[in-house]
């Protein structure tokens, strides 16, 4: 196709870095945000995908009336930076992709329009240095079926109004990965999501999701959720969910899935009721390593939930904070700070002034029965289920407190050990006797100190 030349190109129009691009002006793009560019850039876009290029946007900005597609390899969308302004009309998903590989998008704005950017096929392909604002459905949409090492990096999606990143999956194919490092949803008007990664395809379907350094801020629905969806690490992100959010929603929630792995994370909800959540499992997810996480969130709000959750749950070394936002430490047994179902379960926690803390659940009654373990003031306390008393307490006198009943161990005469093969002071129930014996290094004797 011939270029559409009104005059004659200058090197900085014609050239950037070592390639040649296709700059969307020199094939008929206005750029004056009136006149529809969609032809024109779809234009430059197939061009590129003949032999791979750069389709180039100079500073100015571009109204889309209708979607521009791109279903090749080794093409470039360049712009320079926010200024090279893409602007959608309403309905419009201004880019999709459709079976393209090695794409590369970066240094650009996508405005207005119903999607950014639709990922509706692509392999090993990278999107960086993006603003994506005021889209009403998604900011960025991906097919996971047909998408495998997709890249974003330092994206920020702003003022979406429905769910700002959207992961769908319809099979269970072990597909690869999808990295997020700095990519942020903020500023949400009525997001229902900040991000959402789901599957339709049935329970646990491995996708591979690895967050690094994002962000997700004052959502007004569930900021971040997995539904279905197995293999994820989060690391050294801030979700947050905004006070004006619906009852039940979270600042985390996973839902059914896997193999998580969550690390210095701080989740913030700031509903002021005990049915929102900082972190929320449910639908038997399980294989869940917590670690390194600060909760915070209002008065009534609840810590974590994992009501229905499945077995071999991990929680390290977390904190809770603001107001008596589970500072109460008899929540974590009440469960309105920790609602723990599932067998196998730990966690610890640090809670200030109040000690560190480390809980079990019963496997076989994982919903009560709980046993903490707390170091506090020089102690160590074994605390019942209720946090009401120190059923055992250490000190480092190694002076020993306890609230309940020693149980040691029976034996007969003929069946019990040589006293002098057991320590001075060892106790057992002689069932013969029927009263205890003690070992006196030498024999076995009562508590009078006679030999039995």
């Amino acid at each position: 196709m011939a270029r559409k030349l009104t005059s004659t190109p200058t090197e900085e129009e014609l050239h950037i870095g070592d390639r040649d691009p296709f700059n969307v002006k020199l094939w008929g793009a206005v750029g004056d945000g009136v006149t529809d560019d969609s032809a024109s850039i779809q234009a430059a876009t197939d061009a590129a995908e003949v032999a791979g290029g750069i389709v180039y946007f100079p500073i100015a900005t571009y109204r889309l009336v209708s979607t521009v597609t791109c279903n090749a390899a080794d093409v470039w969308w360049q712009g320079s930076g926010v200024a090279s302004n893409i602007k959608a009309d309403a309905g419009v998903t201004a880019l999709q992709l459709t079976g393209a590989s090695r794409f590369h998008c970066t240094d650009l704005k996508f405005e207005d329009g119903a999607v950014a950017i639709d990922i509706d096929g692509a392999i090993d392909s990278y999107f960086s240095n993006l603003l994506l604002l005021a889209q009403t459905t998604n900011g960025i949409k991906i097919d996971g079926d047909d998408s495998t090492e997709i890249h974003f990096t330092d994206i920020t999606i702003r003022q979406n109004d429905s769910v700002g990143f959207q992961y769908d999956r319809t099979d269970t194919v072990d597909t690869g990965g999808v990295y997020l490092l700095r990519v942020r949803v903020v500023e949400a008007g009525s997001s229902t999501n900040g991000y959402l990664f789901t599957s339709s395809a049935g329970t646990e379907t491995p996708a591979f999701i690895f967050m690094t350094d994002c962000v997700s801020d004052a959502v007004p629905g569930t900021s971040v959720r997995f539904n279905n969806i197995s293999n994820v690490q989060i690391n050294n992100c801030f979700f947050g969910s905004g006070a004006t959010a619906a009852s039940g929603t979270a600042s985390l929630e996973i839902d059914t899935g896997f193999s998580y792995q969550l690390t210095n994370t701080k989740l913030i909800h700031a509903r002021t009721t005990a049915t929102a959540f900082c972190l929320l499992l449910s639908g038997s997810s399980h294989e869940i390593v917590v670690t390194g996480v600060m909760f915070v969130g209002e008065a009534a709000g609840t810590a974590i939930s994992a009501i229905n959750a499945g077995p071999n749950i991990a929680l390290g070394n977390f904190y809770n904070f603001a107001g008596t936002f589970t500072d109460d430490e008899s929540k974590l047994a009440t469960g309105v700070g920790v609602l723990f179902a599932g067998p196998r379960t730990f966690w610890t926690r640090s809670d200030g002034g109040s000690g560190d803390t480390i809980g079990f659940a019963d496997a076989a009654n994982p919903g009560g029965n709980k046993l903490f373990l707390r170091h506090s003031n020089g102690t160590l306390q074994f605390l019942d289920d209720g946090f009401s008393s120190a059923i055992f307490t250490l000190d480092q006198s190694g002076n020993v407190a306890l609230d309940g009943y020693i149980t040691v161990v029976s034996h007969t005469d003929a069946g019990r050990p040589a006293a002098s093969g057991v320590p001075a002071g060892t106790m057992i129930w002689n069932t013969d006797d029927g009263f205890p014996n003690w070992s006196d290094g030498t024999n076995w004797v009562d508590a009078t100190g006679t030999t039995t």
